[in-house]
């Protein structure tokens, strides 16, 4: 499926509640900044916190931004994903847990792009790595996502910044890097 090969850039748009607001800090009305690369095509993007939305069958947040509309909740301990940018999962895709590093979940669903929908499965693992942040060496907790739908392999890397949100993340496909974002401001 061409449409989901698309950057997966809204997956930075991350929201949270609860324990998991220590990691990426959202009320309603808070914006992110994020340098983004495509391949050739490099982007500064504002993202903002812009109105509750249900997440499956929680109550979440719409973040919106010129890359699309995504929407997240924290759900016992999972930070999930019922749409990123022109996709939407079915139930909703864990994308990182506060669990301890090292710790694999798998999911099952479904996922909806450009009208079609497909089975599709992925495995969620939690780790941590050293970061250099603001010139020092920082750990910053680390989702590893590995999501295959039609035969096809998606890997996408998400570190975050306690108290600031995503400092990184990475979409490959096939093992190639599609997409890259990289924190440049916010709350």
């Amino acid at each position: 499926m061409k449409a989901f090969v698309a950057p997966i850039l809204a997956l930075l748009l991350l929201a949270g509640c609860n324990r998991g607001s220590q990691l990426m800090p959202l009320e309603s009305g808070n914006t992110w900044t994020y340098d983004c690369t495509a391949g050739l095509v490099n982007r500064v993007a504002t993202v903002r916190v812009s109105r509750p939305a249900p997440v499956g069958q929680t109550s979440g947040w719409a973040l919106v931004s010129e890359m699309g509309t995504t929407t997240l909740a924290w759900q016992d301990g999972r930070l999930i994903a019922g749409q990123l940018g022109n996709s939407e999962f079915f139930p909703p895709l864990p994308i990182f847990s506060d669990q301890k590093p090292g710790t694999v979940s798998k999911w099952a669903g479904r996922v909806r792009t450009a009208g079609h929908t497909v089975p599709a499965t992925a495995t969620l693992k939690v780790s941590s790595s050293e970061e250099s942040v603001d010139g020092k060496k920082t750990v910053l907790p680390t989702g590893q996502v590995e999501l295959t739908a039609v035969g096809v392999i998606h890997e996408i890397d998400t570190w975050f910044r306690l108290g600031k949100g995503i400092h990184l993340q990475e979409h490959r496909v096939g093992g190639q890097l599609v997409s890259r974002m990289r924190y440049v401001s916010g709350p």
